[in-house]
């Protein structure tokens, strides 16, 4: 246990409110790479910690500091060894697997005379499989990734560009926003953002990438590092880098320098004087001063704090850049086989369905005359998996599959009935795939389908009774209501599937993800852009009226809260937003209002859209003569006047 988090859980046992308990923990340094201990915090930031250093609090933690909170095993260590573990190391069994765990942490293990392993099962080598089985299906032509060349320059155009979904360790807003700064043009630099993205050396990205275009000065404390810190623009990246400076400087062994690491990284500060002494000592043997030396062991001891595995992040980014290579070259087969792998997955398909908008590849919608159980691709455009759609199932949409490679396509609604039993199909499943308007090719609208599932549903129960075979004898409810298209969207998709000029066009809008940033809980105050889908009055407990308003932008489908009588609630449907959102943490519960609302319209767009290119110029309808609109088109901009 640790401190920020013994501070939680002493709040939730004896019941101070969160926000009390939130307070308090804001005190803390965050500092997730070294969390400082109670000792540390009340020795060197007690002025941090005001009246939270003399409480009662701060000392039942720094009494229960170090204990054990729970057993937990780890996600993928496994232990080698070349004798039985009985008798070795103390085991225990989880209830909930049926293989046995040390008790030793990995660290007493290694001492232990233990080796470790992580043995990782990645998703993206799954889709990395089935894209070149689909690749070889489709083209004939079979990749062999390991003869693959490393300077592919559209792989890295795509990781310029930012289009890393499904894309290995590069998905985040964060890795997106410094990849696009960046624009990375070999994979050494491929590597390093996979360093640096993490607590700690994040601190070093913008010079990082200010370095590499020329627009800050890279600067090397002594001649014999620009070899080894050459190709990270002088910035200590990596551990290895640590460790060659000790050899270089002081004549470390490789073993001697990886124990330095170690050292540093301890922060013990008997064994951190005494490697001090040996690298000062090391160097001036080599004719380096001894005020070098120091500078140099502190430059050092600074980043080993932060220094990341480079073979670590080399393996990464291989995989990196075999999916950029594979989604740049093959994008159909890639786009069909990440949505294959995320089609449990109704919020992840809609982000990748986004991305695939946006590269005007086409999508073609769910059809049980047309579709397969999973996402295809079919001439040339990407074809809707049946099974993605919500509360159909996979195994169902199989066996509708099967029957109708067995006996043709589906000729009318009582065709389908005559031939698709109950057992496969049951009266939800009827009405998702009628929400979806994958009965299209019979006719009729979805409104009247959905009024007369129970018809439809008697029909198939008893279909082999009935000789006529116009579909009017499914109909007997003539009256019904219209359904609202875009319910029904959401109810079998599980998002607005047709809106994608809108999310297409809010992707340039926003620069970060604001699911991300609400699955966090995280503080917000910042601008947002939405487009709205349904807004109504609501009421809270306290009887005070607000506007509740459905969005969707290209991170997912939202509720958020108006607390603004004046405004015009009828103004919103169907339009562009853009938001000054304010997120809280009330009574135990995180909050997210709007905190200032304005309406755009596709004028007004086209001139907060920073980076139009010409295909998105064509998405907008503008009424009005417009001046000065900048487009770029690759590495060209131009202003033109709209007439």
């Amino acid at each position: 246990m640790i401190s920020r988090g013994i501070l939680k859980d002493i709040g939730r046992v004896e019941g101070i409110p969160y926000s009390e308990v939130d307070r308090m923990v804001n005190k803390i340094p965050y500092n997730p790479v070294h969390p400082l201990s109670i000792s540390e915090l009340k020795e060197n930031h007690s002025d941090q910690l005001g009246d939270l250093a003399n409480s009662e609090m701060i000392d039942k933690a720094e009494s229960m500091e170090g204990a054990l909170r729970n057993v937990s095993t780890h996600a993928a260590g496994i232990i080698i060894s070349s004798d039985k573990l009985y008798a070795n190391v103390p085991l225990f069994k989880d209830e909930d697997s049926h293989i046995m765990a040390t008790q030793f942490n990995m660290k007493d293990c290694e001492k232990a005379g233990l080796l470790k392993f992580d043995f990782l099962g990645l998703a993206n080598l799954t889709i990395i499989d089935e894209t070149l089985k689909l690749i070889k299906s489709n083209h004939n032509l079979e990749i062999d990734l390991t003869e693959l060349p490393f300077n592919d320059l559209k792989s890295f155009e795509l990781l310029g560009k930012g289009l890393t979904c499904g894309v290995f360790q590069v998905e985040s807003a964060g890795m997106v926003d410094t990849l696009i700064k960046l624009k990375p043009t070999n994979l050494e630099e491929v590597i390093a953002v996979l360093a640096l993205n993490r607590p700690g050396p994040m601190q070093f990205i913008d010079s990082f990438i200010k370095r590499k275009k020329g627009e800050e000065e890279i600067v090397y404390d002594h001649p014999l590092l620009e070899p080894i810190l050459k190709e990270t623009y002088g910035i200590i990246v990596y551990q290895e880098q640590i460790m060659k400076i000790a050899q270089v400087i002081s004549g470390y062994s490789l073993g001697q320098a990886d124990l330095l690491r170690r050292a540093i990284g301890k922060k013990i500060k008997s064994e951190l004087l005494n490697q001090k002494e040996n690298f000062v000592k090391g160097a001036t043997n080599r004719k380096i001063k001894s005020s070098d030396a120091t500078k140099l062991f502190s430059l050092i001891e600074k980043f080993a704090e932060y220094g990341f595995n480079k073979s670590h992040a080399a393996a990464y980014a291989f995989i990196t850049y075999y999916t950029a290579y594979l989604k740049a070259h093959y994008p159909l087969e890639f786009y069909c086989e990440l949505l294959n792998n995320s089609i449990n997955n109704t919020d992840k398909i809609f982000v990748i369905l986004n991305e695939i908008a946006s590269q005007n590849i086409g999508v073609l919608a769910p059809d049980i005359n047309y579709s397969n159980f999973k996402f295809t691709v079919t001439d040339n455009k990407i074809s809707y998996g049946l099974s993605a759609l919500k509360g159909v199932g996979e195994d169902s949409m199989k066996e509708l599959i099967k029957e109708r490679e067995k006996n043709g396509t589906f000729k009318s609604l009582y065709d389908f009935n005559r031939r698709v039993s109950r057992s496969v199909l049951n009266k939800r499943q009827i009405e998702k795939l009628i929400l979806s308007n994958s009965f299209k090719d019979f006719g009729h609208n979805i409104s009247k389908l959905f009024a007369n599932v129970e018809f439809i549903i008697q029909k198939s129960d008893s279909n082999t009774l009935f000789s006529n075979e116009d579909d009017s004898q499914f109909f007997l409810n003539k009256k019904f209501d219209i359904l609202d298209n875009i319910k029904a969207e959401f109810e079998s998709y599980g998002f607005l599937y047709s809106q994608k000029k809108q999310t297409s066009i809010l992707s340039k809008l926003n620069l970060e993800s604001f699911k991300e940033k609400i699955d966090n809980k995280s503080e917000i105050f910042e601008d947002f852009y939405f487009y709205v889908i349904k807004s109504q009055y609501k009421t809270t407990k306290n009887g005070k009226r607000y506007i509740l308003i459905n969005v969707i932008n290209e991170s997912g489908f939202f509720d958020l809260r108006l607390f603004d009588d004046k405004f015009d609630m009828k103004s919103l449907q169907a339009s562009f937003i853009k938001t000054k959102i304010k997120s809280s943490v009330k009574n135990d519960f995180y909050n997210v209002n709007i905190e200032k609302i304005e309406i755009i319209n596709d004028e007004n767009m086209i001139n907060e859209i920073s980076y139009l290119s010409f295909e998105d110029l064509l998405e907008f309808e503008t009424k009005n003569d417009l001046s000065e609109v900048k487009v770029h088109n690759q590495s060209k901009i131009l202003t033109i006047s709209l007439n």
